[in-house]
C-alpha cells in the first residue's frame, strides 16, 4: 500500500512539470512571446503567451490579439505563422483582410485537445517595414480559450512541429476514437454472451464512456455535440473513472463496493441537477468535480493493481498497472496544463489512454491466449481419456456381445435338448424298451412312434412359424396334438373366436406355449379319461392372455392325490419364462387348466 502510494505521488508530480522533450515548434529567433490584446474600451495590453481564459458558460466570445512583424525588406516569397496551439477558433487577419479562419478546416474537439495552424502569410500583403498581424480566438459555448506563443517564418522551420502535433490532433485520436468503439462493442457483445466473465462488462462500459469523451472530434460533423458537450464531460468523465476502477477490480478477482456505486450514481445526478438549474456551473464541476473524481479512481484502481501484482508476483497485472501510472500522468498533466502549471501546449490524456488502450487490448489478447492455451491442453487430455475409455468400452461391448452370444447358442442348445428329452427322446426310449419285450406290443410301439414324430413336427413347426404368429402356432397344435383324439372317442371342442391381435412373442415363447397345451392335454388323455376336451383361448381387455385346457366325463382331479409332479413343474418353469403362470383346479369329472400370460 505504501509502495503504491508513492508510486502515485511520483506519478502526479511528475505530471506538474512541462513534458521533458525538445521543442519541435521553431527556432526561438522566430518566436512572439509577447501580443498586444485588444482592451474593451479600444486601448492595447501587452500580454504574454501563451494565453489561457474562461469565459461565461453558453456565450460566444472573442479575444482580438495584434503581433507586428518588422522585415527589413519586402519578401520575395510567402512567410509562415505557425501558432502550435489553441482553443476554440482561429482568424488570421492582414491588411483587414482574413488570411485564415480555422471553422473551415476542422473545429474544436472538446476540452481534452488543441488545435494548431500554420497560416501562410502571403509575400503580396507584406511590406518592408512593420507589418500588423491580428488575431482573433473565439469561444463558445464551451468556456475555455487558448492562444500560445507564434511563430513567424519561412515553413520549413515550424513543419515537423506542425506536424507532429496534426498526427496527435487530427490523426491519432480518430483512430483511437475508432479503436475504444470497436473495443467497446466487443467487450459488451462477449459480456452478453457469457454473463458470468464480469471482465468485459466493466471493460465495455469504461470504452463506452471513453468514446462519449473524446466524442469532441466529430463536432465538425455535428455541431449540435458543442452545446451538450458540457454535460456530457461531467457525467462521463467520472464514470469512465468509476467503470474503469471496476474493470481493474474484476482482473484481481475482486467486486465492486455497493456503497461505492451508490455514492458515484448520488454524486453524478446531484451535478446534473445543478447543472440545469445553473448550465453556468459547468466549468466549475468539469474542473473542480468531474476531472478530480476520474483521476481519484484512476488512483485508487493503481493502488490495488499494485497491492495485487506485488502480492501475487503476477508480471501481466504489473505491466497493467504501469498503463494505469501512464493514463494517471495523463490525467494530471492536462488538469496542470488547465490549471497553467504547465505550459507546453500537450493535453496528453487522451494519448495515454490510447496507450493504456493499447496495453489492456494486448493484455487482454495474452489473458484469452492463456486461457485458450489452457483450454486447448484440457481439450487435448480430454480427447486422449476418451479415446481410452472408448477403447476400453469397444473391448469391453465386444467382450460382452461375444459372451452374449455364446450364452444365447448355449441357451438354445438347452432347449433344443430338453425339448427333444421331453418329446422325442421319451417317446424313442419308450419304443427301444418296448422293441426289446418279448411280448406282442406292435401297437404300443405304432402309438409311441406316432407320438414321436408328432412331438417332433411340433416342434419344428413352432420354430419355422413367423415371429409372432401365436394364432398359427395354436392351429398347426390342433391339427398335431388333437385330431388324433377322435380316434379315441374323445369330443374335442375348439374356441379361439375371443383370442384378439396378440402382441409379439418369439418363437421360443410359441413353443413354450406349445408344450404346455400337449403337457396339459396329454395328462387329461393320460389321467382323467375324460369324455370331452375343450381348448379356448381369449384376450382380455386388460391386455393379458388366457388359455383354458378342460377335459370332463371322466375321473375327477384331486390335488391331495396327485402331488405335484415333473409335468407340472415343467409347465410352470414354462409359464414363467414367458411371464405367465398356471393354474390347475379340479371339475366334477375332470379338471381345468388355465395358461396366464
Amino acid at each position: 500500500m505504501a509502495l503504491a502510494m508513492a508510486g502515485i505521488v511520483l506519478v502526479l508530480a511528475l505530471s506538474m512539470l512541462p513534458i521533458p522533450v525538445p521543442s519541435l515548434d521553431g527556432p526561438a529567433d522566430r518566436k512572439v512571446s509577447q501580443a498586444f490584446l485588444v482592451q474593451a474600451d479600444g486601448t492595447d495590453a501587452l500580454v504574454s503567451l501563451p494565453q489561457q481564459w474562461v469565459s461565461p458558460y453558453g456565450s460566444v466570445t472573442e479575444r482580438h490579439f495584434h503581433v507586428t512583424k518588422h522585415l527589413e525588406t519586402r519578401p520575395g516569397q510567402d512567410l509562415f505563422l505557425y501558432v502550435p496551439y489553441f482553443e476554440q477558433k482561429l482568424q488570421v487577419f492582414i491588411g483587414g483582410q482574413v488570411v485564415h479562419d480555422s471553422t473551415r478546416n476542422r473545429l474544436w474537439a472538446g476540452p481534452m485537445s488543441y488545435l494548431s495552424a500554420l497560416v501562410r502569410l502571403p509575400a503580396k500583403d507584406l511590406r518592408e517595414g512593420s507589418n500588423r498581424i491580428d488575431i482573433k480566438v473565439s469561444t463558445g459555448p464551451m468556456p475555455s480559450g487558448t492562444l500560445s506563443p507564434i511563430y513567424i517564418g519561412q515553413a520549413g522551420s515550424f513543419e515537423v512541429g506542425y506536424r507532429l502535433r496534426s498526427l496527435m490532433e487530427e490523426r491519432l485520436k480518430p483512430i483511437f476514437f475508432g479503436i475504444q468503439a470497436f473495443l467497446a462493442f466487443i467487450s459488451l457483445g462477449l459480456f452478453y454472451y457469457r454473463r458470468k466473465d464480469h471482465v468485459f462488462g466493466w471493460l465495455g462500459a469504461t470504452m463506452l464512456c471513453a468514446c462519449v469523451l473524446a466524442s469532441g472530434i466529430l463536432m465538425s460533423y455535428v455541431p449540435a455535440i458543442a452545446n451538450v458537450f458540457g454535460y456530457l464531460f461531467v457525467t462521463f468523465a467520472p464514470l469512465t473513472g468509476y467503470f474503469f476502477l471496476g474493470f481493474s477490480l474484476a482482473l484481481i478477482g475482486r467486486r465492486m463496493p455497493l456503497l461505492l456505486s451508490l455514492v458515484t450514481g448520488t454524486v453524478i445526478l446531484t451535478s446534473l441537477l445543478v447543472l440545469m438549474m445553473q448550465p453556468a456551473f459547468v466549468p466549475g464541476l468539469g474542473y473542480g468535480m468531474a476531472l478530480p473524481t476520474t483521476v481519484l479512481f484512476i488512483a485508487a484502481s493503481m493502488i490495488l493493481v499494485v497491492e495485487h501484482a506485488l502480492r501475487e508476483r503476477n508480471a501481466g497485472i504489473g505491466l497493467f498497472a504501469f498503463a494505469q501510472a501512464l493514463l494517471l500522468y495523463g490525467m494530471g498533466h492536462n488538469i496542470a496544463q488547465r490549471l497553467g502549471l504547465v505550459g507546453d501546449g500537450f493535453l496528453i490524456s487522451q494519448t495515454t489512454h490510447s496507450l493504456v488502450l493499447i496495453g489492456t487490448v494486448v493484455f487482454l489478447m495474452r489473458r484469452q491466449a492463456v486461457t485458450a492455451n489452457s483450454l486447448d491442453m484440457s481439450a487435448q487430455t480430454l480427447r486422449l481419456r476418451l479415446a481410452e475409455k472408448e477403447a476400453e468400452l469397444t473391448r469391453f461391448y465386444n467382450e460382452q456381445q461375444a459372451s452374449m452370444q455364446q450364452q444365447a447358442i448355449e441357451t438354445e442348445r438347452r432347449r433344443i435338448m430338453a425339448d427333444l428329452h421331453d418329446g422325442v427322446a421319451a417317446n424313442l426310449a419308450t419304443i427301444v424298451a418296448l422293441s426289446e419285450s418279448s411280448d406282442d406290443v406292435t401297437s404300443d410301439i405304432q402309438r409311441s412312434a406316432r407320438d414321436a414324430l408328432v412331438d417332433l413336427r411340433l416342434v419344428l413347426d413352432a420354430l419355422s412359424l413367423p415371429e409372432s404368429d401365436l394364432g398359427y402356432a395354436l392351429g398347426s397344435f390342433r391339427e398335431r396334438c388333437l385330431q388324433p383324439l377322435d380316434r379315441l372317442g374323445i369330443e374335442v371342442k375348439w374356441s379361439m373366436m375371443d383370442l384378439a391381435a396378440q402382441p409379439p412373442l418369439s418363437r421360443e415363447a410359441i413353443l413354450n406355449v406349445l408344450r404346455i397345451l400337449q403337457e396339459a392335454t396329454n395328462n387329461a388323455v393320460r389321467h382323467g379319461n375324460p369324455e370331452t376336451l375343450r381348448v379356448v383361448a381369449r384376450r382380455h381387455p386388460e391386455g393379458w392372455t388366457e388359455i383354458r385346457v378342460e377335459n370332463r366325463g371322466g375321473t375327477a382331479y384331486d390335488p391331495e392325490t396327485a402331488g405335484c409332479g415333473m409335468g407340472l413343474a415343467n409347465m410352470r418353469r414354462r409359464a414363467a419364462s414367458i411371464g405367465g403362470s398356471i393354474n390347475l383346479e379340479p371339475l366334477p369329472g375332470g379338471a381345468i387348466l388355465r395358461l396366464c400370460f
